[in-house]
């Protein structure tokens, strides 16, 4: 009876693995998910991953249930920066069965050279100094722990102190060692993140912006919250994106490339934009500073606008036109003043969006052309406007 049973049933081993995230020679942490899509247990599962890397911490799994999900976290070192490949060995058994069942899988995931990604840890810290979340982009072995241990207390006391002081608004950086720490407050979390090197540019938005999800989401909850981790499940997902913050836009996550500040102040030109939206996050308060940077989100991604608005007219002085000679009557110069008048109706769009009325005078705009061509002619004219 036992024998019938076995034949119809067996596990199905399933393997998950990041695609990208990992520096070329450092120690990443790198997790991956392996599950039991079958519909019976595995027993004695052993993990073995090869490739131009060196791997630490991989342990065998004594018991995978069916329908059943694990993370496993390895230190991973790459050799070389570039796609590599990960060849992966599963060997497992069944229940009742002493033979080995075999599993070969083989990934590319793309490696980045060091000093892509500069932050090494993420916490999420309650108002009251508890702990809620940590993310680590750095494998972290026991001789560490200490250094650990010693940079919670900072941030917690550091989370403490700011809460009490009334008056202490805007992003806070503290050193720690080498080390530099990033702070914002929300009503009810802080987040800190840790990095060694320069700065991300657009870091404190992303900082911002994933406290502004956590306090919609979670904010009645954290509230009262009791120190269950049940009751907030789900939102340490929330900071495991900000280690992967990076200047490099094409070694950003999806995660990341998909977030209001990267599809807002991700554009090359956005310089200016960008400190102004740095300087709300410097200096107001977290849901002050995130009403800032989320309208001006909106009007950079808005589609259309209204019809029986009234727009100015871009129209050049007489004297323009004639220094200009032929080149004012050219059918190329005509699309170039078109395109300039579009961007004229844009801004002023923009401001009616904003209410900003006359009490913020525009001084410059970021301009995201939909191709190519719109670029060459943006880029002419403001040669064209250099030249005379």
């Amino acid at each position: 009876m036992i024998a019938e049973y076995v034949k119809t049933r067996s596990p199905d081993i399933k393997l998950r693995f990041p695609s990208q995230g990992l520096q070329a020679d450092v120690w990443n942490k790198y997790v991956f998910e392996i599950s039991n899509e079958g519909n019976m247990a595995a027993r004695n599962v052993e993990v073995d991953l090869e490739g131009e890397f060196e791997v630490k911490g991989l342990e065998s799994i004594p018991h995978l249930d069916a329908n059943e999900k694990k993370e496993v976290e390895v230190g991973l070192k790459p050799t070389k920066d570039g796609e590599i490949a990960i060849d992966t060995n599963v060997y497992f058994q069944k229940y009742f069965d002493e033979e080995e069942y075999r599993l070969d899988d083989l990934r590319e995931v793309k490696v980045e050279s060091q000093g892509t990604y500069l932050v090494e840890d993420v916490f999420l810290i309650h108002k009251d100094g508890r702990l809620i979340g940590h993310e680590s982009r750095k494998y972290r072995e026991e001789i560490d722990e200490d250094v650990f241990s010693g940079m919670l207390s900072v941030v917690q006391s550091f989370v403490k102190d700011s809460y009490q002081s009334k008056g202490n608004v805007g992003l806070k950086r503290l050193d720690f060692g080498e080390s530099k720490i990033l702070m914002e407050n929300g009503k009810h979390v802080s987040v800190a993140t840790v990095l060694v090197g320069k700065e991300p540019t657009l870091l404190p938005l992303h900082i911002l912006e994933v406290i502004a999800k956590i306090e919609d989401q979670y904010g009645e909850m954290l509230d009262g919250w009791s120190g269950l981790m049940s009751e907030l499940a789900g939102i340490k997902d929330f900071i495991k994106e900000l280690i992967f913050v990076t200047e490099k836009e094409e070694a950003l996550t999806e995660g990341l490339k998909s977030s209001l500040v990267a599809q807002t102040f991700g554009v090359e030109g956005a310089y200016q934009i960008i400190q102004e939206a740095r300087r709300a996050v410097e200096t107001e308060k977290m849901d002050s500073a995130w009403d800032f940077v989320s309208n001006l989100g909106s009007v950079v991604t808005q589609e259309g606008t209204d019809e029986d608005m009234a727009y100015p007219e871009v129209t050049l002085s007489p004297e323009f036109m004639k220094e200009l000679g032929d080149l004012a009557e050219s059918s190329e110069f005509r699309v170039h003043v078109a395109m300039i008048s579009e961007i004229v109706q844009k801004v002023t769009q923009a401001r009616i969006d904003l209410d900003l009325g006359h009490r913020m005078p525009i001084s410059f705009i970021a301009i995201k052309p939909a191709d190519q061509e719109s670029a060459n002619v943006i880029s002419d004219f403001k040669r064209v406007l250099q030249d005379h």
